[in-house]
């Protein structure tokens, strides 16, 4: 008899402590559930940091893909035209135009490990001023540099690529702030990166109703200079975890934290260039190396047989 009283008295603590073990596993789940933001619930101050991020995204990340529309506005300006005697159109030319084209793009998409490291280091804040800084430099140097100088257009075009995949990569955070919701966000984002491309062609637009280059690039110059000095008031100078909801205080927006997890912070050299090493082991990182680089390959055959036709006609 004390045997089976033992027997059923443990059984009966097993289900006891089955059952507070479901009971509160459901109740965390609960609280999960509840923290968990979404678009919809993520909060005045989300939304309007990310209304200023994609009109800041729109003016400075994926400009330099709009290199037709700029074409046109530098060949008016007589940019290269040393190159051709007496005529507005030569190979010399043509090739030194897709030189700068070139050294744009191609810093755009290499310089993304850069952009990492830096956004690993000073956060999302520090990578977003440092690129809109790049911008500004890459305009003053397109608007005023001389037409037949023949380095300053690839260093202007590399700074605007710099910038932009600076820029671009610092506001993916942002997405930690909407929960579930961080996808959508983030798909926003690299659609106005494509959406940008434009910008130039309102720079032609313009230039064409008669504003002059400098005044066009000094207008672009002001207007990254404002958004410096909104990206330094709204961005949190920590970076945005997953689970970050974002809030104001003392007129500007800040971040807390709701999961377990402890808040990043800065990383030594020496562990970013592990983790930078570890990231160039994996495949996908090979992967997107291969597929970036078959494009300028792609892009230099199109110089070379867009070359040869024109020294064709030209002959």
């Amino acid at each position: 008899l004390k045997v089976q009283v033992l027997h059923l008295l443990s059984a009966m603590g097993r289900d006891l402590a089955q059952g507070s073990e479901v009971y509160v596993g459901d109740a965390d789940k609960q609280t999960n559930n509840a923290k968990e933001k979404t678009f919809r619930t993520a909060g005045f101050a989300a939304f309007l940091l990310l209304g200023f991020t994609l009109w800041q995204s729109f003016l400075s990340t994926g400009n330099v893909y709009g290199w037709p529309s700029l074409l046109n506005l530098l060949r008016n300006e007589g940019v290269y035209s040393q190159k051709c005697d007496n005529r507005s159109i030569c190979a010399e030319r043509t090739v030194a135009f897709n030189l700068v084209f070139t050294v744009g793009s191609a810093t755009n998409i290499s310089g993304a490990v850069l952009c990492g490291v830096l956004v690993d280091s000073c956060g999302p804040r520090g990578g977003i001023l440092t690129g809109l800084v790049l911008i500004m430099i890459g305009s003053l140097l397109m608007g005023f540099s001389d037409v037949e100088s023949e380095f300053a257009w690839p260093l202007a075009y590399a700074f605007y690529g710099l910038g932009g995949m600076c820029v671009h990569l610092s506001s993916f955070s942002l997405g930690n702030a909407f929960g579930r919701s961080k996808g959508l966000v983030i798909s926003m984002l690299v659609c106005v990166f494509s959406i940008s491309a434009l910008l130039f062609q309102g720079f032609d637009l313009v230039y064409r109703s008669g504003l002059g280059r400098d005044m066009i690039l000094l207008l672009h110059v002001g207007l990254e200079g404002l958004n410096f000095c909104i990206s330094a008031w709204l961005w949190p100078r920590e970076a945005l975890p997953p689970g970050t909801e974002l809030c104001w205080s003392g007129c500007q927006i800040s971040s807390t934290e709701k999961c377990s997890s402890s808040r990043s912070t800065g990383m030594g050299l020496k562990e970013l260039c592990r983790n930078a090493f570890r990231t160039a082991l994996t495949w996908k990182f090979a992967c997107f190396l291969a597929f970036h680089f078959s494009q300028i390959f792609l892009n230099r055959c199109l110089m070379g047989w867009m070359e040869a036709v024109l020294q064709w006609k030209s002959d």
